[in-house]
């Protein structure tokens, strides 16, 4: 009874809504799997040829590892939680409570879905640390540990029941970020000191506090008399709006949207926060131009999943599937330079030449459209989870991969704008296509 239920959970994530709900689940779990594989040994090869010091300290290196599987755990799971209200299904848990299943087996049912997006992202750390490990002369299997320790204390430091909204788990996560980086610098800068000498163990007994929100999150399955269900809230337009605008308020009244833009501006002013008080003159350009693509990428995963897989009915509002595309494409490029915007000012602090604001614009609008991209391939829909986290690191992957296989970064502004408008306009074409061979094979796909 337990792979059926397991399977049926998994398929309502990973592969809602397919013709051949089965294979879908089995294709889209060997992508996930092999794109981690792929990406974390291709970085992981580069890590070894960073300079890494020799004398890192043992405690150091496992502090460094359980921070890093606790921010990128963290981070990933507030971009699936922008796209939704939660990092589970509504739906799915409304069908788990009207199962006769006990109360483990139910709740464990429940953040499956989720464990094995974790599970994919550190499958991709692992090979990144087992690399770093080796290059400071580690065995990695301490590091290794500690970072997937990190990794799920981010989500159960996500489910403490007092962090109850979006904007509440963005504050409380960066905020724990925070408090942690701090107590790592003054421990670097006072290692001798005999505090000095507990601030580590102060530092991984925090991250490992957080699982208590498994604790929490267990005692309260089955308890809530009220439906789990989210209510699905609208904002209010007017009545008589251009056609012309007709796509960018379906944009704007659906939640899942709205989140994931918001969400995104907010990271990005977060991290152009961060590095200009750490010092604006020490931000690279290709850092300022990866974090600006990824999140507008993440974003625009969701543009196309508005609406409609197939013979979308919003074509006939905006008189023909070209109009749609185009609003597509003229939104996509709008919300990626204003996600992109803070860290675009902080990098104009740093570089005011012409051309190399151009290129870090032009990087973050290539990043929106890649995401677009990727969105009509797969067009993650409401509630699909799994969908939309694989759209996600696809859309990333790619925005990343990107500039390191045509040597962008290392090329002057000139080429770099050249490189990110050649892929853009290859992009939209190849949504063109899709969309078009889409409404073609209407009924027979």
């Amino acid at each position: 009874m337990l792979p059926s239920l397991a399977r049926m959970v998994l398929i309502a994530a990973f592969a809602r809504g397919a013709h051949r709900p089965a294979k879908q689940l089995a294709l889209r779990s060997l992508l996930g799997l092999g794109a981690a594989v792929v990406f974390g040994s291709m970085f992981g090869s580069a890590i070894t040829r960073m300079h890494i010091p020799n004398d890192l300290a043992l405690a150091l290196l496992i502090v460094i590892m359980m921070l890093a599987g606790f921010f990128s755990s963290g981070l990933v799971l507030l971009t699936m939680i922008a796209m939704k209200h939660d990092v589970r299904s509504d739906e799915l848990i409304c069908i788990l409570r009207t199962l006769p299943l006990c109360k483990n087996l139910r709740w464990f049912l429940g953040h499956l879905p989720t464990v094995v997006v974790i599970t994919y992202l550190g499958v991709f750390g692992t090979f990144l640390v087992v690399a770093a490990s080796r290059t400071v002369g580690y065995w990695p299997g301490l590091a290794v540990i500690a970072f997937w320790l990190g990794l799920y204390s981010a989500y159960g430091f996500l489910l403490l029941p007092v962090l109850n909204r979006v904007l509440v788990r963005v504050a409380a996560f960066f905020g724990m970020i925070f408090l942690l980086m701090k107590a790592l610098d003054w421990w670097l800068q006072n290692s001798t000191h005999v505090v000095g000498q507990h601030v580590p163990v102060a530092i991984c007994c925090a991250v490992l506090l957080a699982n208590l929100g498994y604790w929490f999150d267990w005692c309260s399955t089955g308890t809530k008399s009220k439906s789990m269900a989210s209510s699905v809230v609208y904002l209010k337009i007017s009545k008589t709006i251009p056609q012309q605008l007709w796509f960018s308020a379906r944009l704007a009244r659906n939640e899942r949207t709205r989140n994931s833009l918001l969400t995104a501006v907010l990271l990005s002013s977060l991290f152009a926060a961060g590095f200009w008080v750490r010092s604006s003159s020490q931000v690279s350009q290709s850092l300022v131009m990866l974090l600006g693509s990824i999140l507008s990428a993440t974003f625009a995963c969701d543009v196309r999943g508005v609406v409609t897989r197939y013979k979308p009915a919003e074509q006939s509002i905006l008189w023909s599937i070209n109009a749609l595309l185009k609003q597509e494409g003229l939104i996509t490029l709008l919300a990626s330079a204003v996600i992109g915007l803070p860290l675009t000012i902080l990098w104009l602090a740093n570089d005011p030449s012409f051309f190399s604001i151009v290129a870090v614009i032009s990087s973050h609008l290539a990043g929106g459209v890649i995401g677009l991209l990727v969105g009509t391939v797969l067009v993650p829909a409401a509630g699909e989870m799994g969908t939309q986290f694989l759209s996600g690191v696809t859309a990333s992957g790619l925005v990343v991969a990107y500039p390191r296989v045509m040597s962008l970064h290392e090329a002057g502004p000139a080429l770099q704008i050249a490189g990110w408008l050649s892929v853009s306009v290859t992009a939209l074409v190849l949504i063109y296509g899709i969309e078009k061979t889409r409404r073609k094979r209407y009924g027979y796909a």
